[in-house]
């Protein structure tokens, strides 16, 4: 009886311990770094805003995956006045005007590819080549590590993504589309027209997002 019980009581700590492991993506590594510095991720953030080459891909892994610990996680952004007015100029290819709108999103949310994508177009049809390299070196590096977080084959090694906009983020640079979406646990399943990858879909783990939307649903 006792060796049940310490099996059992085993079993439900390896779980317990492993809980977090999604795909290649270890958040209990992520969230003891955090603990342990305080002060890590406004740091990192602050390297990030300013393209700081010297980023490794041990601290982007931190920076993107560290959102979800986050107060101010906001994984269902793109909305409020400021990204009205951004697109009201953006797809007017007033680049000009949504620049500004742009670079206010991203100082409150320095994480979002979406926002950093488009804030590069801006910044490349501007002819400001200084400014478009340091958006790009944020926006390669952070899907770069999307990338490292599975192969998007199956719904064990999928893609973790900390917006469901990122899983667009991350087609667009495959060059590859969705002909439909479905929900198969806690993956998007996206099944893809004819690719140059032969892949017939991709999986993208959204229990980080989904978990934020069901606490504030039911806050």
């Amino acid at each position: 009886m006792k060796k049940l019980l310490f099996f059992t009581v085993s079993i439900l700590a390896f779980i317990t311990i492993s809980a977090q492991k999604i795909s290649n993506v270890d958040f209990d590594s992520v969230k003891t770094a955090l603990d342990a510095n305080q002060g890590l991720y406004k740091e990192l953030i602050d390297r990030f805003k300013k393209a700081d080459s010297t980023l490794s891909a041990d601290e982007f892994k931190v920076l993107y995956y560290g959102q979800c610990f986050q107060q101010n996680y906001k994984p269902y952004g793109g909305s409020g006045k400021d990204f009205d007015k951004f697109k009201e100029h953006y797809e007017k290819e007033d680049y000009k005007k949504a620049l500004p709108f742009a670079l206010k999103i991203l100082d409150d949310d320095p994480v979002d590819l979406k926002m950093t994508f488009k804030t590069l177009v801006c910044y490349h049809f501007l002819n400001d080549p200084e400014n478009k390299a340091a958006m790009q070196m944020r926006y390669e590096n952070i899907l770069h590590t999307l990338f490292l977080s599975g192969d998007g084959k199956t719904r064990e090694t999928a893609f973790v993504v900390m917006r469901v906009s990122d899983e667009y983020e991350a087609m667009n640079n495959m060059q590859v589309e969705n002909s439909s979406q479905s929900l198969s646990g806690d993956c998007d399943v996206m099944t893809l027209k004819k690719n140059d990858y032969g892949l017939e879909s991709l999986y993208f783990n959204i229990s980080k997002p989904f978990g934020s939307l069901k606490n504030l649903l039911k806050n």
